[in-house]
């Protein structure tokens, strides 16, 4: 698809769309564009969330609050404070708030996130890799049908919540604001 064909895409009607590590220009295209679309809000679960994520995010709308759950922050300080100064860079430069929180398993190493997702009032997506693979990886990224419901389930249960069940036991999490 060439850059006239991109232009006149129905961004709205992508089911699925693929990245490839070894031409990712037409992936990240179409990726900058959905996320151009975004409306009301942005919810991000990526456990790989880094610095250089962040630059994804200046795609969205600045008008639109966006929360963002991660994990792998946690165990280099380095890294956490260079997050933490570019996220806050960020923060100076949109009108939207950004809230971004680190979440693990209190008692025991580990966390309930794993899957990829990004939704919004217009679409839910679901990732088959981190934002910091694309143009590095293979990344499939496909609509969710049901993504008001999903959000509800998957990501305001995780956002508020102080426990986690997984094959059948009961585990307490501990959520840290950045």
């Amino acid at each position: 698809m060439n850059e006239t064909e991109l232009t006149k895409y129905d961004y709205d009607s992508i089911t699925q769309f693929y990245i490839d590590p070894t031409s990712p220009n037409q992936g990240i295209t179409q990726l900058e564009k959905v996320l151009s679309r975004a409306s009301g809000y942005c919810d991000i679960i990526d456990p790989y969330f880094s610095e250089s994520s962040l630059d994804w995010l200046i795609h969205l709308p600045s008008d639109i609050p966006i929360r963002i759950l991660l994990y792998h922050l946690d165990k280099d300080l380095s890294k956490h404070t260079k997050f933490k100064t570019l996220l806050n860079k960020l923060r100076q430069k949109r009108k939207g708030v950004i809230e971004a929180k680190l979440l693990k398993y209190k008692k025991q190493n580990g966390t309930p996130l794993h899957d990829r997702y990004i939704f919004t009032s217009r679409y839910g997506l679901q990732m088959g890799n981190s934002f910091d693979a694309i143009g590095k990886k293979d990344v499939l990224i496909t609509r969710i049908a049901n993504h008001k419901e999903l959000r509800t389930t998957i990501f305001e249960d995780l956002w508020s919540s102080k426990e986690y069940i997984s094959d059948g036991e009961t585990k307490i999490l501990a959520s840290f604001s950045i």
